[in-house]
């Protein structure tokens, strides 16, 4: 008795070790995207973040800068500053100090509400001050007290960059010029002046660091640095100071999540036809050849056992059955034989289908073009890839009008012509209402993806020639031809004669291999498939009946 069939076939462990494969490579392939994506989003945000930070600073200087023209021309051509020096009577005075209070109002109001203003005449120990609002009255008035001390006790070295006094907590910038016993100063608390950079270029998980010119940190707004992605010093122009900015920036994780959602399409897709490979090898190969096993086994044991107890006669009449069942046995072993042929043309479809190196650079295309925000181009990529690859998992034998096959190798060609970056032209000449005529898929798609990969032209120097008619025989001829180098001599005695294709093992050539199995299922001998070279190029012609109703094999379920 022979010995039942094992379970978990090779070949059905060379195709799981196969989508094993194929599951880590897009697995390790999609990582490395997202890690890519990641990290360029991350710096896309910071080159922003440093933009308007850079921005803000300009806006900063300009503001100083024009405070300082501001002061100078007040301290040397105010006429109320030289009046109040010249008179000695102390109600005209008062009257210039409060002109000069109106004129300080009336330059604040218009053009500097976050600043403060102080004017004072250490001689006559006289002033005038308007404050800003940003701050409260008791804190302008210790600023005021401290510069009035530093008049009178130290004065302030001649710099047109702005100091930094830290009072109460809060860091003050200011600038004061002195002419004679005449001075005036501008102040302005540092978080109102860089309220709009805190407010415009940074997240509410962000702050600053003011350092000053021996590099001690004289103050540090919010946020957590210790957390921050995103750090970096500039000078804060017009000032003695530094500012260290510390933030984590919002990331547009629009590319990312585009990523994610394709690559999961990806992984599900795959999943499911590792599944129906998987019930399919089962159901077709291996139940089959497990029953037919067990029929065998169990005839075998009841032979033995009745030759053994039966008479001659019984014997004689069982040696004739045993002939006649050793004939049926040949003619299932070939009924068997060509299932398995059709099941391995199917298995070979099937890969010819997935082409993962094609996947993966048209992933790698629209990521390119997402990084480049090509919109338009990536909705055109997609409908053309989504048309093609619908068209790809078509039933393998079943007969499609000849017209569907042609507009698929031009969305072939459409596909090609955006991965390349050149235009392929298809030369087409075909015979009236052809278009009818039914073909095997991928019939014409797989020669036309072969001149493409094979020509050893320049993409831009290829053409592609498709002429399609009716032979005097009533055949459907079509003739494809490419300007390539042509077939080498080893490939046309290979390829026309198709006993040598057939029992080819060394898995060259496998499309052409698999047409040629699906034709010879689908027409037995009534079809041709002929590979020739001519000048220039390689021209391969298909005849095939012509059939307007749908044929084809039968496929047990």
């Amino acid at each position: 008795m022979e010995k039942p069939l094992k379970r978990g076939m090779p070949s059905l462990k060379k195709i799981l070790l196969f989508m094993l494969l194929l599951a880590f490579t897009i697995a390790v392939f999609g990582v490395l995207l997202l890690l890519y994506s990641y990290h360029a989003s991350q710096k896309i945000s910071d080159e922003k973040t440093d933009s308007i930070l850079k921005e803000q600073l300009e806006i900063v200087h300009k503001r100083i800068t024009t405070t300082n023209y501001y002061l100078v021309e007040t301290l040397q051509n105010s006429s109320q500053i030289k009046n109040i020096e010249a008179l000695e009577d102390t109600h005209r005075v008062n009257v210039e100090i409060r002109s000069l209070y109106s004129e300080l109002a009336y330059q604040r109001n218009y053009w500097a509400k976050d600043f403060s203003f102080f004017f004072w005449n250490s001689e006559k120990s006289t002033g005038t001050a308007y404050f800003s609002t940003e701050v409260s009255y008791a804190q302008n008035q210790s600023m005021k007290e401290y510069l009035q001390h530093q008049f009178a006790s130290f004065g302030f070295p001649k710099s047109s960059r702005w100091g930094c006094v830290l009072l109460d907590e809060i860091p003050y910038l200011f600038q004061c010029y002195s002419e004679g016993e005449n001075h005036i100063t501008g102040w302005i608390s540092c978080n109102t002046l860089l309220r709009d950079l805190q407010d415009t270029a940074l997240t509410e998980r962000g702050g600053y660091r003011l350092i000053n010119a021996d590099l001690a940190e004289l103050y540090t707004s919010g946020g957590d640095q210790r957390k921050s992605s995103f750090r970096k010093e500039y000078e804060l122009p017009g000032t003695t100071l530094s500012l260290q900015v510390f933030d984590t920036p919002y990331i547009d994780r629009t590319n990312t999540t585009t990523l994610i959602f394709i690559l999961t399409t990806v992984f599900f897709t795959l999943l499911i036809f590792c599944l129906y490979t998987l019930i399919y090898f089962k159901r077709h190969i291996e139940d089959p050849l497990k029953r037919f096993q067990d029929h065998i086994a169990e005839y075998s044991s009841y032979r033995a056992e009745n030759t053994r107890k039966g008479f001659v006669e019984l014997n004689e009449a069982v040696n004739a059955f045993d002939s006649l069942e050793k004939q049926f046995q040949t003619l299932k072993i070939d009924y068997y034989e060509k299932e398995l042929d059709l099941a391995k043309t199917r298995l070979e479809f099937y890969q010819l289908q997935i082409k993962p190196h094609f996947f993966l650079n048209c992933f790698s295309i629209l990521f390119s073009m997402a990084q480049n925000e090509e919109t338009e181009r990536i909705q055109f990529f997609c409908m053309k890839l989504s048309h093609y690859v619908r068209y790809l998992f078509s039933n393998g034998f079943s007969l499609l009008p000849l017209e569907t096959e042609l507009s698929m190798v031009q969305e072939f060609l459409d596909i090609q012509n955006i991965r390349q970056r050149t235009e392929i032209p298809l030369d087409l000449h075909m015979a009236k209402n052809a278009g009818q005529y039914l073909v095997p898929p991928l019939l014409i798609i797989t020669f036309v993806e072969n001149s493409i990969k094979y020509a050893e032209v320049e993409k831009s120097a290829l053409t592609l020639s498709l002429s399609i008619s009716q032979t005097e025989k009533g055949e459907l001829s079509i003739l494809i031809r490419d300007n390539g180098k042509g077939f080498s001599a080893e490939q046309l005695d290979l390829f026309n004669q198709r006993n040598q294709l057939f029992s080819d093992t060394e898995n060259r050539c496998i499309g052409i291999r698999n047409i040629c199995k699906r034709l010879s299922l689908l027409y037995g001998e009534n079809f041709s498939l002929t590979f020739r070279n001519r000048s220039p190029g390689a021209e391969v012609e298909v005849r095939v009946p012509c059939f307007e109703n749908e044929i084809g094999i039968s496929e047990k379920a």
